[in-house]
């Protein structure tokens, strides 16, 4: 079953994080994880270009993501998450199975 997540990743280095906190911290946000420095790769689907497709190595693991809206007014989109066993050989599966890469890092 999908969930429902809301994801903040700050790849600007001009912003003052601790500022950033504080005001999460103000509007009510709740952290549900520490912060972790990772690599992924986003894939577009070759039928469903709304569709986000990740592959993502944290350290301690990596998981294959796909994000997906049921509808275009949807606010946020529905997310499913699997745990796998290789970074490199899921990415290679997605490209065999017609996905082209989008961004990653």
């Amino acid at each position: 079953m999908g969930k429902l997540e809301i994801e903040i990743r700050i790849t600007n280095k001009d912003i003052n994080i601790n500022t950033f906190k504080k005001k999460i911290k103000e509007i009510g946000a709740v952290r549900q994880q520490k912060e972790v420095v990772f690599y992924y790769m986003n894939y577009y689907h070759p039928l469903k270009k709304q569709m986000s497709i990740r592959v993502r190595n944290e350290g301690s693991y990596t998981s294959l993501t796909v994000k997906t809206k049921k509808n275009k007014n949807d606010k946020y989109p529905m997310e499913y998450e699997v745990n796998v066993s290789d970074y490199k050989e899921t990415n290679n599966i997605l490209k065999l199975l017609g996905c082209t890469e989008n961004y990653g890092m």
